[in-house]
Parts: C-alpha cells; sequence; structure tokens
C-alpha cells in the first residue's frame, strides 16, 4: 500500500498511512507527505500502532508533529513488532515521548530498521530511535542518523530518550546513533536516562562520539559504546568492532530477523 499527500492532520491516532492500527500487520508500505500533525499517538505510518506487525515499509515527509507518543514511522507502538522499515524526515515534535521511529516503544521489538532525520523535539523524553522503552523491549541491527535531538526538559538519547528498567530489561545489539547535537538534562549519546534496576545490556552498540553536548549529561552511559568518527569508519566489511553484525539483520526475502 502507499499513499501521497500533503497534510494528514487530526486529533488522536493519527498516521500518514494508518490512523488506528491496533493489531494490524503491514507490510511493503510507503507514505510520502509533508506533515501528519496530531494530538496523541501520531505517526509517519502509523499513529496507533499498538501490538502491531510492521515490515518492509517507509516513509519520507517533513513534519511528525503531535503532544505525547510521536514518532517517525509509529506513533504509539507499545508491543509492536518492526522490521526492515524506514523513516527519513526533517522533524519530528512533540510535548511528550518523542522517537525518530518509534514514539512510544514498552514492549516493543525493532530490527533492521533506520530513522534518518535533522530534527528530533520534545518538551520531555526524546530518542534518536525510540524515546521510551521498558517491560523487556529489543533493538536489532538499527540505526539512528540525526542531526539535532532536544527535550526541553528530561531525558534525551540518540538511539533511546528513557528507559524505566523497574518495568522489565532491555537488549540492544548492533546497533548505532550518530546525532550532531544533543541538549537537555539526563543527556547521552545512546541512551538518554534509565530508571529502576533492570538490566541494559547493549553488545556491539555504538554511538559516534562526535555528539556536542549541551546540558547535564546522564550517569548511565556506557562508556564501552562510544566510539569516535574515525573507528566507525575504520572497518569497511563484517571485521573488529562489527564481527557480530554479520548475521544479524532481516532476511530480505522473509522479512524475518535472523
Amino acid at each position: 500500500s502507499s499513499v501521497e499527500l500533503d497534510n494528514v492532520t487530526g486529533d488522536y491516532a493519527v498516521g500518514g498511512l494508518i490512523g488506528y492500527g491496533q493489531y494490524a500487520t503491514i507490510s511493503l508500505s510507503f507514505a510520502n507527505l509533508t506533515m501528519v500533525a496530531g494530538g496523541n499517538a501520531v505517526g509517519g505510518l502509523v499513529g496507533f500502532g499498538r501490538d502491531s506487525t510492521i515490515s518492509s515499509s517507509s516513509v519520507e515527509l517533513d513534519n511528525v508533529a503531535g503532544r505525547d507518543a510521536v514518532g517517525g514511522l509509529v506513533g504509539d507502538g507499545y508491543n509492536a513488532n518492526i522490521r526492515s522499515s524506514l523513516a527519513n524526515l526533517s522533524m519530528v515534535n512533540g510535548t511528550m515521548n518523542v522517537g525518530g521511529l518509534v514514539g512510544e516503544g514498552r514492549a516493543a521489538t525493532i530490527s533492521s530498521s533506520l530513522v534518518i532525520a535533522n530534527n528530533i523535539s520534545s518538551v520531555n523524553l526524546a530518542g534518536g530511535l525510540i524515546a521510551i522503552v521498558d517491560k523487556d523491549s529489543s533493538v536489532h541491527s538499527s540505526s539512528a542518523i540525526i542531526g539535532n535531538i532536544t527535550s526541553n526538559q528530561n531525558n534525551a538519547g540518540g538511539l533511546v530518550g528513557s528507559f524505566d528498567a523497574s518495568l522489565g530489561n532491555i537488549t540492544i545489539t548492533n546497533s548505532l546513533a550518530v546525532t550532531n547535537n544533543i541538549s537537555g538534562i539526563n543527556i547521552d549519546g545512546l541512551l538518554g536516562h534509565k530508571d529502576g534496576s533492570g538490566s541494559f545490556t547493549a553488545p556491539a552498540t555504538y554511538w559516534d562520539n562526535r555528539v556536542i553536548f549541551a546540558g547535564t549529561r546522564s550517569s548511565n552511559a556506557l562508556s564501552a559504546s562510544e566510539k569516535s568518527t574515525s573507528e566507525l569508519k575504520t572497518p569497511t566489511d563484517f571485521t573488529g568492532i562489527y564481527t557480530t553484525w554479520a548475521n544479524a539483520w532481516c532476511n530480505l526475502d522473509t522479512g524475518e530477523f535472523t
């Protein structure tokens, strides 16, 4: 399915392709728009996408704007399974839980997906890929390439804005965050802020330390994940820091994560 429009607007559950898509299965879909705007649960492709499965789909647009749970691809992606998908945008902005790919990402699984955006802006909670995660969320082989990430109040991260560890663990593998500027309180190149005692593991996951921070750095920084631009560019195949990346992508024929 595909849609090409100028603007899609509404109040609740607003999406470039589907507004309310709980339990939906979406594949090989594309949305090309100027703006998607609304209140809560606003996404470039799907607004309310809880418990949905989205694969091999993409969006290209200028602006996604809303209040809470705002994402370049999916606004509210609670327990969603998103794989092999792309969001290419100019700006994603809102009041709370604003992410380049997914706004609300609790219990979600994201694999082999990418977001490219100029600006991600929120009053509270902003993430290059996902704004907020918990309840055993997982991210595999996914990247966020962002110009500027801003949270006027708390929690902004190059990949994930905030993680509530009291509600479960999160695993991120073989993923990358490249950001020019991050500003706010509790900010860092990978994860903005972590609450609770649950585990946050990120093997073979990196962030480019060229980023300029403006604000208060997080106390939950993973120093092992910090790499220079030169270090990130040195391997030109699946060797060195990328050794484990070789077989960790979606099968292009089946869409399944391997």
